[in-house]
């Protein structure tokens, strides 16, 4: 691996510094200062762009996790060496063409819009070492590899330096371009390294089924499934259990309409049931904080159900809106029309989902009130459905 970096440092070398000085500032700037012209790349234009180099590496470490997700650890870096190598041709040919305004701002426009991704390979070197080192020698194999990495920086330019010197910057360059398509060809054996293949997203933590939780059951649950009152208290349970642990709770998947369009009689006719269960557990919740002390027990608590229901902002903004997908699409194949309708569906909406808090989270001043609100409103459809469900049957 530190023979690896050396490589790349050394391919990367033909691009910066040699493709900026000496190939682009004898080009566009002494060429024409020796002819006693006025030079189209100016010492302070050069300088500028020295510089301003370093910002271009901000994109890169953006991009390389995604890319690291997409082929691998050991895929960027490859990508990264074979991409300084194309950065590089492309940078040489410009500068070997006849010194005009256009060709200049050609070479300032592919230096700064291919350089970010020639980082991927030196961005990925670290999180490989890390993958692979013992964990209590971590420290010391990265400082290798940061001193294998300096240590290229530091000897290559005058390496390279002295090649220019000797055989012309042209050839210089061209044996850089060989270095980095070098440093791919060695580093292709990581490619089939498990361990540097691509980055699996963990699930989160509402997502997953933790050691001692009933299997069959929170696969269910997460799938979206139909669950039965049993079932239902089962989740009251698990959920409790995980907010005491300062765990999140569990998160099911929201169905598509389109899935769930054959079940929706057979959900209805369990609604009172689950609307019946739901509010014995609020009634559970509320036995089990009437007798909390609010400064001490109650807020400890309110922070523990806070953060086991809001542990994922993104997560709880994408089942929000498939949920609203879920609806929208019911009230369009039951005659609601709702985008004719959305005044009259706003007021349904709101009559139908009263507040429970419009606090952004659960307070010892507010949780009372809102879990009242919660018991009532759920008794309040259980009674409602029962008295449907009597009347069809009359």
């Amino acid at each position: 691996t530190l023979f690896r970096s050396v490589a790349d440092n050394f391919g990367s070398t033909a691009l910066w510094p040699l493709c900026l000085s000496p190939l682009a500032l004898e080009h566009y700037t002494l060429d024409f200062i020796h002819a006693g012209k006025e030079p189209i790349m100016s010492i302070v234009g050069f300088q500028l762009i020295s510089v301003c180099i370093a910002f271009t590496v901000v994109p890169s470490t953006k991009i390389s996790p995604r890319l690291f997700e997409k082929v691998g650890i050991a895929g960027a870096c490859v990508l990264g060496n074979v991409f300084t190598a194309i950065v590089t041709l492309i940078l040489l040919v410009i500068g070997n063409m006849p010194a005009t305004k256009g060709g200049f701002a050609g070479f300032v426009v592919a230096f700064y819009l291919g350089f970010p991704f020639t980082v991927f390979s030196q961005l990925s070197a670290a999180p490989m070492l890390d993958t692979i080192a013992p964990k209590d020698k971590i420290g010391y194999i990265q400082g290798l590899r940061a001193t294998a990495m300096n240590f290229g920086s530091a000897v290559a330019p005058w390496i390279f330096g002295v090649f220019a010197d000797l055989a012309g910057t042209n050839t210089a360059i061209w044996i850089g371009i060989g270095m980095s398509l070098f440093a791919a060809l060695v580093n292709s054996p990581l490619l089939f390294h498990r361990e540097f293949g691509r980055i699996k997203k963990e699930k989160p933590s509402s997502k997953r089924i933790f050691p001692g939780e009933d299997k069959e059951l929170i696969t269910r649950i997460l799938n979206g499934d139909f669950l039965t009152p049993e079932d239902l208290g089962a989740v009251f349970n698990i959920n409790r259990q995980r907010t005491m642990h300062g765990k999140p709770m569990l998160v099911p998947n929201v169905k598509k309409y389109e899935e769930e369009k054959d079940l929706i009689e057979n959900l209805r006719s369990h609604a009172e049931e689950s609307f019946r269960s739901r509010f014995v557990s609020v009634d559970r919740l509320l036995a089990q904080i009437t007798d909390l002390e609010p400064e001490k027990e109650l807020s400890k608590l309110c922070a523990l159900y806070n953060a086991a229901i809001f542990s994922d902002e993104k997560l709880v903004k994408e089942n929000s809106c498939d949920l609203g997908h879920w609806f929208s699409d019911y009230l369009m194949d039951n005659g609601y029309h709702p985008h004719i309708s959305s005044f009259l569906i706003k007021e349904m909406i709101i009559s139908a989902f009263p507040p429970f808090t419009q606090d952004k989270e659960y307070t010892p001043d507010n949780i009372h009130q809102a879990l009242r609100r919660r018991r009532h409103t759920l008794q309040k459809y259980a009674e409602v459905n029962e008295k449907e469900i009597h009347l069809e049957k009359i």
